[in-house]
């Protein structure tokens, strides 16, 4: 008897594998889980479990509750001490999980269907498996203050990979192990979504350096670029693109990469202009939305008023333009790619664009799908993000502010909302659009009913940053202002 074919496989990144508020953890939370329960397949999506210890790297959501609880919507000056001694104690724990506790243990055999690896740049998908992630990983030590798992990309792509450590599939990649799955019964749908990290590491650092010809050959330990030449880009995918070929899928559909200014991680800062906006800026791009840019663009504590770039980090305005520029290229490869071989191309490069709100000078072109906008509208802890049937989070740093009595304990999402406190990565709600974007392209081509849609009741009420922010929301710039001076949140940004 022949193998059914499996209903859907990711390779991808972090924005497939669930990555969320600083760690992967919620992997039920990923666009192809979502699309797997509303395709009524979710048994037929397996993802390895990350949920020990709040995840991997650094679960900053974990974080912020827990030092809610202890110090409320403010931490005073005094209490700052406290604090700092709180999160060591949280990450001491985490460490601990990952590299000496049940997370290091292997686990069961496992083939998964969501082969997505935060952190991975397309070489990856095809170059890392098991045995170069232990390799990497080798003997863990213990860091009295940085208490961040160490190799955890490696640790991650392990439990995805091989998670029992057998010998014969220690060599599997990524696409390795799709390929396998295609050879068992086939694929119905394939998700390729990488790219994004052979660009995001400029954001992340403040800082580009260009790919250089060896990097079309190092393992991710053995670089230092950041920004990919679009000829090294076209290569790398070009080798993907021949892997993928060889996978027994009957559609397959390929992400664009969306721009690395779009996600709050970094905040534009135009000191110059009356509006503090991006006005006085040239458009760039061609078609619809251009796009118009901020003359600096540095952390999202950094507000407008204090900037300083003779103090601040900073990527200015002919560098943002440039990243995104190349981000254009990258595109127009995936999209020749696509063209030649028959794939689907699920625009999230545009989508994300549309969302943009500072950009667009809070006036964003993408409205969200009725079905989400009703769910939120009917949520009773959420209702009141709708206004005139209108959904009210956007893609600005997640802030609350008190509700009710100085005591009720209660706060409501202020601004933003659709991206986590990574400042990176999609909440619950907002990946939730990727996955409708996904959706909506497969039933275009026949391989979704038109029937078909996400379950938004349970998205909605699976946000719980949104649903239930905790309180240190309320003062959050100040929180991150203060762990990155006494933590080093900018040292933590760029594992990721």
């Amino acid at each position: 008897m022949s193998q059914a074919a499996h209903p859907l496989v990711v390779v991808g990144d972090s924005l497939s594998q669930g990555f969320m508020h600083g760690a992967v953890t919620h992997t039920e939370h990923s666009f192809g889980a979502m699309i797997s329960s509303a395709l009524g397949v979710e048994s037929g999506f397996s993802a390895p479990s990350f949920k020990g210890a709040g995840g991997l790297p650094v679960n900053i959501e974990r974080l912020l509750r827990e030092m809610s609880k202890r110090f409320g919507r403010r931490v005073s000056w005094y209490e700052f001490v406290p604090m700092l001694l709180t999160t060591r104690d949280l990450m001491n724990q985490t460490e601990r999980y990952w590299e000496r506790g049940p997370g290091a243990q292997p686990g069961a055999q496992a083939r998964f269907h969501n082969l997505a690896v935060w952190g991975f740049q397309v070489r990856d998908a095809y170059s890392v498996n098991g045995r170069v992630c232990r390799g990497v990983i080798g003997e863990p030590r213990n860091h009295f203050l940085k208490q961040v798992p160490e190799h955890s990309m490696y640790r991650t792509a392990a439990r995805v990979l091989n998670p029992s450590g057998a010998g014969d599939r220690d060599g599997f990649t990524a696409l390795d192990a799709a390929q396998q799955l295609g050879q068992d019964g086939g694929i119905e749908r394939l998700v390729i979504a990488l790219g994004a990290n052979n660009a995001l590491g400029t954001v992340l650092s403040l800082d580009v350096i260009w790919s250089e010809d060896a990097d079309l050959h190092r393992l991710p330990f053995e670089r230092r670029s950041n920004l990919y030449r679009p000829e090294h880009f076209s290569t790398l995918y070009s080798q993907l693109e021949q892997r993928v070929d060889r996978i027994a899928a009957q559609n397959v559909f390929v992400a664009t990469i969306p721009h690395v200014t779009v996600p709050p991680v970094t905040r534009g800062v135009s000191p110059g202009s009356s509006g503090q906006g991006p006005e006085d800026g040239p458009l760039v791009g061609e078609g619809s939305p251009r796009r118009r840019y901020y003359e600096f663009y540095t952390r999202p504590w950094i507000w407008d008023d204090a900037f300083n770039p003779n103090k601040h980090p900073y990527l200015s305005r002919a560098q943002a333009i440039q990243i995104d520029t190349t981000i254009d290229a990258y595109n127009e490869i995936v999209r020749e790619a696509a063209a030649r071989r028959g794939w689907h191309v699920v625009d999230m490069c545009g989508m994300l664009d549309d969302l943009a709100y500072r950009s667009s000078g809070g006036h964003p072109a993408c409205l969200c799908p009725a079905g989400l906008v009703n769910a939120v509208a009917a949520n009773p802890y959420t209702r009141y993000l709708v206004e005139d049937g209108r959904l009210m989070l956007d893609t600005r740093f997640i802030k609350a502010r008190p509700y009710g009595d100085s005591g009720s304990g209660i706060q409501r999402v202020e601004r933003g909302g659709l991206f986590g406190l990574d400042g990176v990565h999609p909440g619950v709600i907002g990946t939730s659009l990727l996955a409708d974007l996904f959706l909506d392209a497969m039933k275009s081509v026949g391989a979704a009913s038109e029937r078909v849609q996400l379950k938004w009741d349970d998205i909605v009420d699976g946000d719980r940053l949104v649903v239930d922010p905790p309180a240190l929301l309320v003062d959050l710039q100040r929180c991150l202002a203060g762990l990155e001076r006494h933590w080093g949140l900018s040292d933590v940004l760029e594992q990721f």
